[in-house]
């Protein structure tokens, strides 16, 4: 190999010259970007990531904002919870370092203008032009896009604004603003809420500088009355995108040409540095092939992770109900990272805000002092249920003290007791298995037994469960084939996705 292209400078490509140049001097590598201007606003990071990239984001660190703490902000009032150790940085800034260190290599040549198409001079093109890459048309990878429910706009913002979360109650749903620093003097908004709702504000038909207008007047008392500058125009759905193959001939795909994922998982810049790094160094070892091999498995759980926080911001731009201790908790354990437990470690003033709530709105008190939120009682109709963990009668043998669930097949119903009640009360139950079922399967009935959907991620397992539970305002039973983890039982009903849980390996 003796000739390398580039296609776009972002942080992937950009750092994967630079870091390839270093390792391979003998090289000659083209890194083609026909823009002049650095687009974007802010980027995060975790700190673990500058830990890893150490030289890349060396002098920087008067730049950067820190934070360890996220409000939650719903009118005047809000929310805050700790246990974050995360970086706000300028695009612009980290972009400018990078161009920096590639000044320091003289086998890097800046080429200005657009790569579309695959000169015979190159043994190796790689891919790094975004999302909507011109260099994926080129070849065959398999891609598939998926369009997101609610539409986004990316923008900034002088008003220096904490990291944040900020809610507006729409005539038709919710306006989502995701917020953080990332200078001394400017922020990063990113605006998403769903469609119907934008239409009936007429927020999806105003021009560029009529919209910014609106959204400076709609966001007034947040911004200080700063205006706002827009990144990206139009609305748009975000478009998630994966590929079978990253290589095809010479071409191979690095960063959001690879795999694009949802904002609100924010692992954008943390993959693209680490897919820029490993194909450097598979390269620099003359083993290409490994670059997927490595990072595939990888990328593919953070896509998983980044659809269920997309799924989750869905969701909650639809919805119009009480914000509370529960929907910032809901918010925290969208992704699997964290947990009950974890939370509980890292911020137990917060998760006791949380238990509070849930047994203020049970209007039970707790069995015990502490008890966790599998172990609150629950009433379900006329049954009061001292725990959360349920047996069925499909298990060789229950465990003493949990209620039992009983499929009652002729019936075409579920029925619910409880092992510590004094009489035989029963709780009758629907099983349901489509949100579209009509509400007569239900009629009647005091709770729900739905079944989890086949993913790793909870807010994906319990999708249909936490909508069957919005749709009918019923306690939900979540029928799951994996053996109870308390700690995930706590999540879930701490975050009011379901009510109660039972192990199931297959529905009768």
């Amino acid at each position: 190999m003796r000739r390398v292209a580039v296609a776009g400078a972002g942080p992937a490509g950009a750092y994967f010259a630079y870091l390839l140049a270093g390792l391979r001097p003998e090289l000659i590598i083209d890194l083609y970007e026909p823009r002049t201007s650095v687009p974007g606003a802010g980027v995060v990071l975790e700190q673990r990531v500058l830990d890893v990239h150490r030289q890349l984001f060396a002098g920087l660190d008067s730049q950067m904002r820190r934070w360890n703490k996220v409000r939650v902000q719903v009118g005047v009032s809000h929310i805050v919870s700790g246990g974050h150790d995360i970086v706000g940085l300028g695009r612009s800034v980290l972009l400018n370092r990078l161009m920096r260190l590639i000044g320091q290599r003289p086998n890097i040549h800046i080429v200005p203008e657009r790569l579309a198409r695959t000169p015979p001079e190159y043994d190796l093109v790689v891919a790094a032009d975004g999302a909507y890459s011109t260099m994926r048309s080129l070849g065959d990878f398999g891609t598939q896009l998926h369009l997101g429910r609610s539409h986004y706009l990316w923008l900034s913002t002088p008003a220096r604004l904490p990291a944040m979360f900020a809610l507006f109650s729409l005539q038709q749903g919710t306006l989502v603003v995701h917020a953080y620093p990332h200078s001394t003097g400017h922020s990063t908004l990113v605006l998403e809420a769903d469609p119907a709702a934008l239409a009936v504000e007429g927020l999806d038909r105003a021009d560029l500088p009529s919209l910014e207008h609106q959204l400076a007047h709609l966001l007034h008392d947040l911004l200080d009355g700063e205006s706002v500058r827009l990144h990206t125009y139009p609305w748009r759905p975000f478009t998630s995108i994966h590929n079978r193959r990253w290589r095809d001939g010479k071409i191979i795909l690095i960063g959001d040409a690879a795999h694009s994922m949802h904002f609100s998982a924010g692992m954008g810049t943390e993959l693209a540095l680490a897919d820029a790094s490993c194909l450097a160094n598979a390269i620099a070892t003359g083993k290409p092939g490994q670059y997927e091999i490595r990072r595939r498995e990888l990328t593919w759980q953070a896509e998983l992770d980044a659809r269920a926080s997309r799924t989750w911001f869905e969701q909650l731009a639809q919805y119009q109900g009480p914000i509370g201790h529960h929907t910032v908790f809901a918010l925290r354990t969208r992704r699997n990272v964290n947990s009950f437990a974890s939370l509980r470690l890292r911020d137990p003033a917060f998760v006791a805000a949380v238990m509070a709530e849930l047994v203020t709105d049970s209007g039970l008190p707790p069995a015990s002092p502490g008890a966790e939120p599998s172990h609150l009682p629950i009433s379900i109709g006329p049954l009061l249920v001292h725990r959360r963990v349920v047996s069925t009668d499909m298990e060789k043998r229950t465990v003493p003290r949990r209620p039992i669930l009983r499929f009652c097949r002729k019936a075409g119903h579920v029925v619910l007791t409880d092992t510590q009640a004094a009489a035989e009360t029963v709780a009758r139950g629907a099983l349901v298995t489509d949100i579209a079922a009509p509400a007569q399967e239900w009629q009647g009935a005091d709770f729900i037994a739905v079944p989890s959907q086949p993913f790793s991620s909870r807010v994906l397992r319990t999708e249909l469960a936490a909508a069957v539970r919005r749709r009918t305002g019923l306690p939900v039973l979540l029928l799951d084939p994996c053996p109870p983890d308390l700690d995930e039982v706590n999540t879930l009903i701490a975050a009011r996705r379901i009510d109660l849980y039972a192990h199931l390996d297959a529905l009768p």
